[in-house]
């Protein structure tokens, strides 16, 4: 017989006690190793993803928003092209309303120039014009009012006849605003190639050729400059 049988019950209690201990002190060591790991491993990935964090924000801080692209650096206001074919609609000043002691925009103060978009147009292809006023002076003076001549008009001609003018079947007066000292407005204006020379119920297609046009902005006009009709 082994030496065991001969032990006293106790003996097996006491044996099955401290296995028991020995068994609930390993599980809790598991669990603490455990939990102890998952913390390690979550602390890792926290500090990994703060420097990425922190970066991302640094990048937008630095991103610049892109300048809005109705907007012109000379302070400048360009009327919408689809606008710019119906006579009746100018474009208006980068100014504020103006007051009765301003005084209106003149040739001592005011520059006007006229652009084609192109120096040859394709036939059936309808011209543009970009109009531009600039006060040159340093004080501000007032354009546009009720009449039509203080608005923008276009004069197209062959040689010395005339072909087109802007005014002259629909007048549309430029509402009057006050021009800061050095700014300039802009605005483009579309030619159908229509003649109304014979009168506004006459129109006719003009010809091929050289043509020259002409801006005028509260009376005061361009350079003449030449395009052609193809």
């Amino acid at each position: 017989m082994s030496e065991d049988m001969d032990l006293p019950p106790e003996v097996y209690r006491r044996r099955r006690i401290i296995a028991a201990v020995a068994a609930i002190i390993i599980l809790i060591l598991l669990i603490v190793g455990i939990t102890w790991a998952v913390n390690t491993i979550q602390n890792r990935n926290t500090n990994e993803a703060v420097p990425s964090a922190t970066a991302t924000a640094e990048a937008f801080q630095n991103f610049s928003a892109r300048a809005d692209v109705t907007a012109s650096p000379t302070g400048s206001a360009s009327a919408n092209p689809s606008q710019a074919a119906d006579p009746s609609k100018s474009p208006d000043p980068s100014a504020s309303t103006t007051s009765a002691a301003v005084a209106a925009c003149s040739a001592q103060n005011l520059k006007v120039t006229v652009a084609p978009s192109k120096k040859q147009y394709a036939a059936g292809e309808a011209p543009s014009f970009t109009v531009t006023y600039t006060n040159t002076s340093k004080t501000p003076c007032a354009i546009g009012g009720d009449k039509a001549e203080n608005g923008i008009e276009l004069n197209i001609t062959s040689g010395a006849a005339q072909t087109y003018s802007k005014n002259k079947c629909a007048p549309a007066p430029l509402k009057k605003a006050e021009l800061e000292p050095g700014k300039e407005a802009t605005g483009e204006i579309a030619w159908d190639r229509k003649s109304n020379a014979s009168g506004c119920e006459k129109t006719k297609d003009a010809e091929k050729g050289t043509y020259s046009v002409v801006a005028s902005v509260n009376g005061v006009a361009s350079q003449a400059v030449n395009f052609t009709l193809a």
